[in-house]
């Protein structure tokens, strides 16, 4: 019997028109054996998550607008905020705060901060109980990150970076929230 070996195969993939899940099968055969994997990999766009907001000055009776970004239709969100203040700007960047895929402590906190400092805006629409049960998990998590030191680390308590940014962020959102 021979030694057996390792190889390196090299496969090109072509997107067809469909976003989402592919499946991959592999076949391979030696010695009268036959084997099959399979794999699948997710299909996504090469860019990231992605919020457009834009401000326009509508007219009265003027109706109508294109966000003039360009998105896939499978994962695409559209809405629209119409306010004579800028407040409704903000709102966009809650949802995209709100979504974010990351949760170090700094999100954790630019998550939380809008929540805490908007949720007794009536335009938000923010449910109360919503919004205390995110400040809660917030605190819940920051605790637990919280060096013997008193700052605060960026994924664990465990490693100390000495990122001071990110604590004095932090503790300004924790001071703010008592």
């Amino acid at each position: 019997m021979a030694p057996a070996h390792e190889a390196t195969a090299r496969f090109r993939v072509r997107v067809k028109e469909g976003l989402g899940n592919a499946e991959l099968t592999f076949h391979a055969t030696a010695g009268g054996q036959t084997m099959e994997r399979r794999a699948t990999l997710s299909v996504r766009p090469a860019q990231p998550y992605m919020t457009h907001c834009a401000e326009r000055l509508l007219q009265t009776g003027e109706a109508g607008c294109e966000s003039g970004a360009d998105m896939f239709p499978q994962f695409r969100k559209t809405n629209a905020t119409v306010s004579v203040l800028p407040m409704g700007l903000a709102l966009g960047l809650e949802r995209y705060l709100a979504e974010y895929p990351h949760g170090c402590s700094e999100q954790i906190t630019s998550r939380a901060m809008g929540r805490l400092l908007l949720a007794n805006e009536v335009d938000f629409g923010y449910d109360k109980a919503e919004a205390v049960k995110a400040l809660d998990t917030a605190f819940t998590l920051l605790r637990s990150r919280q060096h013997s030191n008193g700052g605060f680390g960026y994924w664990d308590s465990f490693c100390d970076d000495h990122f001071e940014f990110l604590s004095l962020y932090v503790t300004h959102f924790l001071t703010e929230g008592r």
